[in-house]
């Protein structure tokens, strides 16, 4: 059977549940005494003696922490670590491994297989074990917020995508160097006419390697004028290469510049539609635009929450993490913007 102790406060402090994976009850008694004497927080303390113990509660119940001994009577650490991480859990509790070696080759393979930090018994003390159970519960909190900010940013994304695949125009998206980072499937069938390549042949080249007949003309200053003036603009423009006009959008954004255009010349998108079924996609782009701004502020909000609450204490790997949050949430944000534009635009020009 197993102990189970709540270290109680009268502070209304935050309770963590901890997991103590000992075979000696005198350590036990220690490691519960180091944490009693935590100021800030409260544990709930779960203890048990073996590997299979642990891993039995560890299946069981909800963990936020575990304190875990390397000598085990049927086994390590390490083959309780091994374990749990076959189990490809992201929201498994951190790892702090207490032991009585100061072997460094244990250290290494205790990190690779998912433990926060390692402690040696002889050399810990209660601020030191206070500090490395902190660090582990926020890294962890950190992580699975990190987690969550990127699902929803994935689900933005995929929302956003679905309306792009799903429009009969064509879109193009060019970043600041005017490389072409994104293409629907009807400006991939466009381009294909076009100048005759593939998406993997066209795809992180500049626009003006891809069309080189519009660079330094009528398209090449529209285009310009878009990004330096940040103005949208739109314009018709005549491909002589397969003697079609089409009708373009372009939006400034952030990321660089969103194209939007159609072949004027059969309006294919508009055979057998009325103008209330254009009206009513124009509302519908419009109601998921806005529903998708909320979420964006959300995640913008928590990763500076995030920053701020870890100031100081954020690794370089996490910082890398969060700049690269910012920099979807920004790109995301401004497509955004400009598919608001083209739908307040795009209805009176029809």
């Amino acid at each position: 059977m197993h102990n189970s102790l709540l270290v109680l406060n009268n502070m209304n402090l935050p309770t963590f549940t901890v997991l103590i994976v000992e075979d000696l009850p005198d350590n036990r008694v220690v490691y519960r005494e180091y944490l009693m004497s935590d100021s800030s927080r409260a544990y709930d303390i779960i203890e048990a003696g073996s590997v299979a113990e642990g891993l039995e509660l560890y299946s069981t119940e909800t963990i936020d922490a575990i304190l875990l001994d390397y000598l085990l009577p049927d086994g390590d650490g390490l083959k309780f670590l091994e374990t749990i991480s076959a189990q490809s859990d992201d929201r498994r509790p951190p790892v702090v491994m207490m032991t009585g070696y100061g072997n460094e080759s244990i250290a290494v393979r205790a990190m690779k297989l998912g433990a926060q930090d390692y402690l040696v018994k002889g050399s810990c003390t209660p601020q030191l074990l206070i500090s490395a159970m902190h660090s582990a519960i926020e890294n962890a909190r950190l992580r699975l917020q990190l987690q969550y900010s990127q699902e929803q940013l994935q689900a933005a994304s995929e929302q956003i995508t679905t309306i792009w695949e799903s429009m009969t125009d064509a879109y193009i998206s060019l970043d600041r160097d005017w490389r072409i980072v994104y293409t629907n499937s009807a400006a991939s069938q466009v381009i294909e006419r076009l100048v005759g390549l593939a998406p993997e042949e066209f795809l992180g080249k500049t626009y003006w390697e891809v069309f080189p007949q519009s660079a330094d003309n009528f398209v090449d200053r529209q285009y310009r004028q878009a990004v330096t003036d940040r103005v949208a603009v739109h314009f018709e423009v005549f491909y002589e290469p397969i003697g079609s006009w089409f009708q373009v959008h372009a939006y400034p954004s952030t990321a660089g510049v969103g194209i939007y255009f159609r072949d004027i010349n059969e309006r294919k998108w508009l055979e057998g539609k009325s103008i209330a079924d254009v009206q009513e996609l124009g509302n519908f782009v419009q109601i998921v635009a806005y529903d998708l701004q909320a979420p964006l502020r959300a995640i913008t909000h928590l990763s500076e929450w995030i920053e701020e609450d870890l100031a100081g204490a954020l690794t370089v790997a996490n910082q890398r993490q969060i700049t690269l949050l910012r920099s979807r949430i920004a790109r995301i944000s401004a497509t955004i913007d400009g598919l608001l534009d083209y739908t307040r635009t795009t209805p009176t020009e029809q």
